[in-house]
């Protein structure tokens, strides 16, 4: 007896029953390549070595982070070598927070000169809570963010570079 060909249903899509899964190595290394990448072209743009898009995004980071976004570009690169060898360093998920956080607060610091961001964020604390009390809050939030991103402590810092003598 022969045997009865299954045919697929007429509304079904034919990738219903692709494997679409990838493998997380593969996801983190593509994203390193993806934020490296940028980051490269990122840093061409500030020397106006990458053409009309360079020029966009140099403008585009100049306006939302001011003279903090000279440094974007760099953070993109360190991110993404952090993601390309994993053994060497560690990255966990609050790192990145931290480091979005830190993208956050420190052009607001430097208030004249950190793009619309440090602007508005540091306006939005001013209206608050008065210039003097946003620039300890910010600041402090800037520190926090840093620790946070390096996760590490103020205490392991002092010891790192002024050692006890007790020992």
């Amino acid at each position: 007896m022969a045997r009865r060909r299954k045919y697929r249903k007429r509304n079904q899509p034919i990738w219903k029953d692709i494997d679409w899964g990838v493998q997380s190595d593969t996801v983190r290394e593509v994203s390193a390549l993806v934020l490296g990448v940028l980051g490269i072209i990122l840093v061409l743009s500030i020397f106006a070595a990458a053409g009309s898009t360079g020029l966009f995004f140099a403008k585009l980071l100049d306006s939302l982070f001011g003279y903090v976004g000279y440094f974007i570009p760099f953070v993109f690169v360190i991110v993404s070598a952090v993601l390309l060898f994993p053994r060497r360093f560690t990255l966990r998920p609050i790192s990145y927070i931290g480091i979005i956080l830190a993208v956050i607060f420190i052009p607001a610091l430097v208030d004249p000169f950190g793009g619309i961001i440090g602007e508005g964020v540091r306006s939005i604390f001013t209206s608050m809570i008065g210039p003097i009390a946003a620039l300890v809050l910010v600041l402090g939030l800037s520190v926090i963010s840093v620790l946070v991103a390096f996760n590490t402590s103020i205490t392991s810092i002092r010891e790192r570079f002024f050692p006890s003598e007790e020992e």
